[in-house]
């Protein structure tokens, strides 16, 4: 019942009075973007979502290459690392969330390339819907290997539960908080080179 019915309204109403809230930080990281990276704001790239289905991503962009991944040597600019830092690249994810696209913890939404290198539990991610958060973050971001995140990724849809999200969205204001570094996720290749 939660997953299917609570979650989703939630998720909704929450979606809408953050967005609101979060108009200011909008406005000033669109500016900054906009003055020190590039001139086109918000990146928006296709992903899976729930049941595989695509759908449409909006990020800020916090690097000058079209690229979900850093193009090789380069540099992230200051004013995206410290978007990044910070979590304000993910803001305009809110709109996914509103839109219903996206909850505010899942499995991170990843690339159409991806669908064909997973093995079948691991497609057990599209399960449930993704989200902006979820337990691989919590649990060492982009740091920890790809199987790790996986396994973080089935742990949340088999136990997917109010009280697990709370834990989560706690976790990840406190990240936040903290500011950690946050780098550009390494590609997933499948698992042949494990």
């Amino acid at each position: 019942m939660y997953r299917k019915t609570v979650k989703p309204v939630l998720d909704r109403l929450l979606g809408i009075t953050c967005f609101v809230l979060a108009i200011p930080f909008l406005c000033i990281t669109a500016v900054l973007v906009y003055l020190f990276i590039s001139h086109k704001v918000v990146f928006v790239q296709e992903r899976i979502g729930y049941r595989e289905r695509p759908f449409k991503l909006y990020k800020f962009r916090s690097m000058r290459s079209d690229g979900y991944y850093a193009a090789e040597n380069e540099s992230i600019p200051r004013v995206g690392r410290f978007i990044r830092k910070f979590g304000l690249d993910e803001l305009p994810q809110l709109l996914n969330v509103i839109k219903g696209e996206m909850s505010f913890v899942g499995p991170r939404p990843l690339l159409p390339e991806y669908l064909a290198l997973y093995t079948l539990e691991e497609r057990k991610r599209h399960h449930v819907v993704p989200g902006i958060t979820g337990l691989a973050q919590v649990s060492g971001r982009n740091e920890i290997e790809w199987k790790k995140r996986f396994t973080f990724d089935l742990q949340y849809v088999q136990q997917i539960s109010f009280g697990l999200d709370l834990r989560i969205l706690v976790k990840t204001a406190l990240v936040l908080m903290k500011g950690s570094d946050s780098m550009p996720p390494q590609k997933f290749q499948g698992h042949s080179e494990e």
